[in-house]
């Protein structure tokens, strides 16, 4: 008895898996791939400045220990460095990061808006201890 294995169909299935879609054999998806060091919070804080200069409506979207999202009317161009203060809702005390902007890129249905990932020098680990509390929008 002669038992030929066609690896490629082997292959193929392993990659669907892994891309979070049906598996032909089973019907179920793959959990997708997370690839983050921490979690990334969604929150709705105003940007008060970038490199010590105000920036008006200008909104920091998502918050983590080793970065941030942020959306606004200036773009910052990828591997610059960037300073940042915000207030969170709430509270009165202004905050401050510093980082590298890692990725930017134009909202197209937003014409004018930007998106930048910037990750942090220094990451904040008790910032991530207090976004896990549940931070407040």
């Amino acid at each position: 008895m002669l038992l030929v294995l066609d690896l490629s169909k082997i292959l193929y299935l392993t990659i669907i898996q892994m891309r979070g879609l049906i598996h032909s054999s089973t019907d179920e998806k793959m959990p997708p791939k997370v690839t983050r060091k921490c979690v990334r919070y969604p929150v709705e804080w105003e940007v008060k400045t970038f490199n010590g200069q105000p920036v008006p409506e200008t909104m920091l979207l998502d918050l983590c220990a080793v970065g941030a999202r942020i959306e606004g009317p200036k773009p910052l161009a990828p591997r610059n460095h960037v300073e940042f203060t915000y207030v969170r809702s709430g509270d009165d005390q202004e905050r401050r990061h510093t980082g590298i902007v890692m990725w930017m890129r134009p909202l197209i249905h937003k014409p004018g808006r930007y998106q930048m990932g910037v990750k942090f020098y220094d990451f904040d680990w008790s910032l991530d201890q207090e976004l896990r509390q549940g931070p407040s929008c």
